[in-house]
């Protein structure tokens, strides 16, 4: 914790996110929203020359702008004000080579998922972080929303009864993902997406909303995945059926090629004696149903009073929004960082447990699709 501010700042780096990065961008505004954080570290681009002059435009000093991961990592272990917190915002393929050393130095690591394109190197680093005892968190931003963790206080108070189904779907369908680049972008490209593309892209969203908001854990899955894109070499739509712990069933579906769909991130989860649903496109509001009941509307002001839903950034009459989510989740990190600090434990945040499980989750639908959507066990 940082002496002589008017509040508590943790000091961040940033690897990737340079100029044209969209999530980087709704990193830096989320680190700034939360007011908890300073960036003033980064090796923004893999040219150096461009990722120095986009650190310029963000006012970040000179000696502590670098060229790549292994100069940052030996600069900041030698300063007296070292960064708290080093966020990996690059392609997938790139995850495992900048984080591996960033823990084996030391630093705690925010991640962009999926956490890696390989079942063996997301291993291999979750036992790396279980030795050195490092913060290592997953930007699954999603669940940043707060009815989203609202619809999980419900479910651990009882509210829906025992779950048994778990219905998620993420879809998109704009003029990006509905043809392919010609040069290959390297969402759909092999050895840089990995071997998913859907599925590792969006899929691994709509399983950790799924396993956050249940607290449920997924066993087995049998996918079918098609690629419609003419030149695409990955798949561009992926159904699956799931199996869960404790008895419960599911399904998601994930596509590039729903035409016309912007953001189709939705889970619906029914239990023993009610049912919760929330859709993306209006993120302020949970349905709660209730067999014999009218369909109830909880609303960020509405809601019922229910333990641990702190973290909400604005006003509950104001709608939350993208960034919002993304800036709970890093208001949680840092109260795990400060916590450490003081030699408490916290562990309210999506981890390296968590990014693991989503690479595994990729590895076993490509594995089932591949052998007629055979049921795969993770």
């Amino acid at each position: 914790m940082k002496q002589g501010r008017e509040l508590p700042r943790l000091l961040v780096a940033l690897v990737g996110g340079g100029a044209g990065s969209v999530i980087g961008s709704s990193h830096r505004l989320a680190m700034r929203l939360t007011e908890r954080f300073d960036l003033v570290a980064g090796a923004f681009d893999v040219d150096a020359a461009r990722g120095r002059e986009f650190a310029r435009s963000l006012h970040i000093s000179e000696d502590r702008i670098y060229g790549n991961v292994e100069s940052l990592i030996a600069a900041e272990r030698k300063r007296p004000d070292p960064v708290d917190l080093v966020c990996v915002l690059t392609p997938n393929h790139t995850h495992f080579g900048i984080a591996k050393p960033l823990v084996e130095a030391g630093f705690n690591v925010m991640c962009e998922k999926p956490l890696t394109t390989r079942s063996e190197d997301a291993v291999t680093l979750a036992d790396l972080v279980a030795r050195k005892g490092t913060l290592f968190a997953m930007m699954y931003g999603y669940t940043g929303y707060p009815m989203v963790r609202h619809a999980r206080d419900l479910i651990r108070s009882g509210r829906i009864g025992r779950i048994r189904l778990i219905h998620s779907e993420f879809s998109l369908g704009t003029p990006s993902t509905l043809q392919e680049d010609p040069q290959g972008h390297w969402r759909t490209k092999p050895g840089l997406s990995g071997e998913s593309a859907v599925i590792g892209m969006v899929g691994t969203h709509a399983l950790h909303l799924s396993t956050f908001v249940t607290g449920l854990e997924l066993k087995e899955v049998s996918a079918d995945c098609r690629t419609y894109v003419e030149g695409r070499l990955l798949e561009d739509n992926a159904n699956m059926l799931l199996r869960f712990s404790e008895g419960a069933t599911g399904m998601m579906w994930n596509s590039y090629v729903a035409a016309g769909t912007e953001n189709g991130l939705r889970v619906r989860i029914y239990g023993e004696t009610g049912g919760l649903e929330w859709n993306h496109v209006r993120p302020n509001e949970l349905d709660l149903l209730t067999p014999g009941k009218p369909r109830q509307i909880l609303t960020l002001a509405s809601r019922e009073p229910v333990p641990g839903m702190q973290g909400v950034s604005i006003a509950a009459v104001q709608p939350e929004g993208f960034v919002e989510a993304f800036a709970n989740v890093y208001r949680d990190v840092a109260d795990a960082i400060e916590a450490r600090s003081r030699g408490d434990s916290c562990s309210a945040f999506p981890d390296i447990t968590d990014g693991a499980l989503g690479v595994r989750f990729v590895s076993a639908a490509i594995r089932s699709s591949r052998d007629n959507a055979r049921w795969t066990r993770l």
